[in-house]
Formats: C-alpha cells, structure tokens, sequence
C-alpha cells in the first residue's frame, strides 16, 4: 500500500497545481485587455499622442510628479473637453467631450511602446482598440 499512498500523493498534486494554474490564467483574464500596469510616473508617457485613424492629438505631461492628458485637440483643430482623466487599476484613463457632436468617449492605456501607446475605448461611436504614435 505504500505505492498507493504515492500515487494518490502524485495525483492530489497533479491536481492542485492544474487547479493553481487555472485560477491564474483566471486572474489573468480578469485582467483582460489592459496588460499589466503601468508606472504613474513613467517618462514615457510624456508628449503628444496621435490616434492612428482620426489624428487627434492627446497631450500627456506629468503634473505632480503623474503623468496626466492636459489637452486634446482634433485633426482639424477642435479642441475636446476633458471631462474626467486620471489612473484606475494601473491604468491611464480619460474621458472627453466633443463639443461639435456631443460624443462622448473614454481611452484606457493599455500597454506603452516606445513610439506607440496601445489604448481601449468605448463612448457615444462605440468602442475599440486604437493606436496612439508618438508624434
């Protein structure tokens, strides 16, 4: 029976590590679309960002010490409001208004390349995945 005691202690291992790893691809899917954090203070952030299809420009700067949207200004030089911007789980977030068409719409960065941020967003239009390059 000794060879019982090991298999079963194999199997209840087998087990709880196949539990373990599902529970933390389950943590990860909650984690979803937003990757992992990224640093409030990180440099990279800094400058002007430009949605790969419409060209409006979102200009980030750090403001205490955390990198903040300041401004946002369209293609054609309509400048957005910005209704409510800052950092939610590891997140930069900003909501906006455009005056011109009562849209309203909110980006979450989701990952940060050198000369690309990668962002979700949802709104009035939708939502989505973009690209915002550096300018």
């Amino acid at each position: 029976m000794p060879g019982m005691k090991h298999a079963h202690s194999v199997v209840l291992s087998a087990l709880l590590l196949l539990l373990l790893s599902a529970c933390g691809s389950s943590n990860s899917a909650l984690s979803g679309p937003h990757g992992d954090t990224i640093r409030r203070d990180s440099p990279r952030l800094v400058g002007d960002w430009a949605d790969a299809e419409t060209g409006t420009i979102f200009h980030v700067e750090m403001v205490d010490g955390v990198a903040q949207v300041t401004s946002i200004v369209d293609s054609d030089g309509e400048v957005f409001d910005i209704r409510e911007q800052g950092w939610k789980d590891g997140h930069l977030t900003w909501t906006y208004h455009v005056p011109s068409t009562g849209y309203v719409n909110t980006f979450v960065v989701t990952n940060i390349g050198t000369e690309e941020l990668g962002s979700t967003w949802s709104g009035t239009g939708g939502e989505g995945t973009e690209r915002l390059l550096r300018q």
